[in-house]
């Protein structure tokens, strides 16, 4: 009876101080929306136009966000297209808005009410070991991308 007591104990004690691994975290791409798209500045040379993004971290750590890559297109003014370094971050279970700049080099012409077409995506860099894993797997950062149409205000 003691022989067999012993057999049970002894490897539940061996496991007693090993830890399970922990279940790796699913991370999720932070929800991204377009706020608004709105004319910020109007001469006889051109207009600027600023887009604005939110973003949503579902996740229980911050998000950094690295760069965004958009492209607007309005009305007869044309189409802009750029990447920026964002350098902000979506804190865990928080949000963090973007003002995404645009200028159209467009002599005088009133764009109010003019069509617009906004796409693009902000990257993301995860915590971590994912991180490093992608990396040395030559995997590009995640992104969240977002995309509208309508007309400008």
């Amino acid at each position: 009876m003691t022989t067999r007591f012993l057999s049970i104990l002894l490897p539940l004690a061996l496991l007693d101080g090993c830890a399970l691994p922990k279940p790796p975290t699913i991370l999720k791409a932070p929800v991204t929306s377009i706020l608004s798209v709105a004319l910020s500045e109007q001469t006889d040379a051109g207009v600027r136009v600023e887009v604005v993004i939110e973003l949503v971290n579902e996740n229980d750590v911050p998000l950094p966000l690295i760069t965004s890559n958009y492209r607007i297109s309005v009305g007869s003014a044309g189409s802009f297209a750029f990447i920026d370094q964002t350098n902000r971050t979506v804190p865990a279970h928080g949000t963090q808005t973007l003002t995404l700049p645009a200028a159209f080099a467009h002599g005088g012409a009133n764009l109010h009410g003019a069509p617009y077409d906004v796409s693009g995506a902000i990257s993301f860099k995860p915590p971590g070991e994912v991180r490093e894993v992608m990396t040395e797997s030559g995997i590009p950062l995640p992104r969240s991308s977002f995309a509208g149409k309508g007309k400008l205000p």
